[in-house]
Protein backbone atom coordinates (compact mmCIF):
# COMPACT_ATOMS: atom_id res chain seq x y z
CA UNK A 1 0.00 0.00 0.00
CA UNK A 2 2.71 2.32 1.26
CA UNK A 3 4.72 1.62 -2.17
CA UNK A 4 1.81 2.27 -4.13
CA UNK A 5 1.29 5.57 -2.50
CA UNK A 6 5.21 6.53 -3.08
CA UNK A 7 5.04 5.63 -6.90
CA UNK A 8 1.80 7.64 -7.18
CA UNK A 9 3.71 10.83 -5.79
CA UNK A 10 6.73 10.28 -7.66
CA UNK A 11 4.61 9.84 -11.26
CA UNK A 12 2.38 13.06 -9.94
CA UNK A 13 5.61 15.48 -9.90
CA UNK A 14 6.88 13.82 -13.14
CA UNK A 15 9.74 11.63 -11.64
CA UNK A 16 10.51 8.49 -12.43
CA UNK A 17 11.29 5.66 -10.55
CA UNK A 18 14.99 5.21 -11.36
CA UNK A 19 15.57 9.09 -10.32
CA UNK A 20 13.49 8.81 -7.09
CA UNK A 21 16.89 8.28 -4.70
CA UNK A 22 17.99 11.36 -6.44
CA UNK A 23 14.90 13.57 -6.10
CA UNK A 24 14.13 12.63 -2.90
CA UNK A 25 17.90 13.12 -1.79
CA UNK A 26 17.27 16.26 -3.13
CA UNK A 27 14.21 17.30 -1.38
CA UNK A 28 15.80 16.50 1.82
CA UNK A 29 18.29 19.03 1.27
CA UNK A 30 15.86 21.65 0.74
CA UNK A 31 14.08 20.70 4.06
CA UNK A 32 17.28 20.47 5.89
CA UNK A 33 18.34 23.97 3.96
CA UNK A 34 15.17 25.14 5.10
CA UNK A 35 15.32 24.21 9.07
CA UNK A 36 18.48 25.56 9.01
CA UNK A 37 17.78 28.65 7.35
CA UNK A 38 14.97 28.94 10.56
CA UNK A 39 16.70 27.80 12.91
CA UNK A 40 18.98 30.99 12.46
CA UNK A 41 16.25 33.47 12.26
CA UNK A 42 14.75 32.08 15.25
CA UNK A 43 18.63 32.73 16.85
CA UNK A 44 18.79 36.41 15.48
CA UNK A 45 14.89 36.89 16.62
CA UNK A 46 15.73 35.67 20.06
CA UNK A 47 19.12 37.74 20.71
CA UNK A 48 16.83 40.81 19.59
CA UNK A 49 14.20 39.82 21.88
CA UNK A 50 16.98 40.11 24.79
CA UNK A 51 18.52 43.21 23.43
CA UNK A 52 14.81 44.65 23.49
CA UNK A 53 14.62 43.41 27.26
CA UNK A 54 17.72 45.19 28.29
CA UNK A 55 16.45 48.05 26.77
CA UNK A 56 13.06 48.32 28.14
CA UNK A 57 15.01 47.53 32.30
CA UNK A 58 17.31 50.08 31.50
CA UNK A 59 14.40 52.65 30.44
CA UNK A 60 12.16 51.41 33.41
CA UNK A 61 15.67 52.48 35.42
CA UNK A 62 15.11 55.88 34.04
CA UNK A 63 12.03 56.22 34.74
CA UNK A 64 12.13 55.36 38.26
CA UNK A 65 15.31 57.78 38.90
CA UNK A 66 13.92 60.55 37.47
CA UNK A 67 10.20 59.74 39.44
CA UNK A 68 12.25 60.38 43.20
Amino acid sequence: MMLGKLSDDISEDGTSVSSAPRHFKSKLEEALTAKQEFEAKVSTLDEKVKQYEAEIADLRLRVRICLL
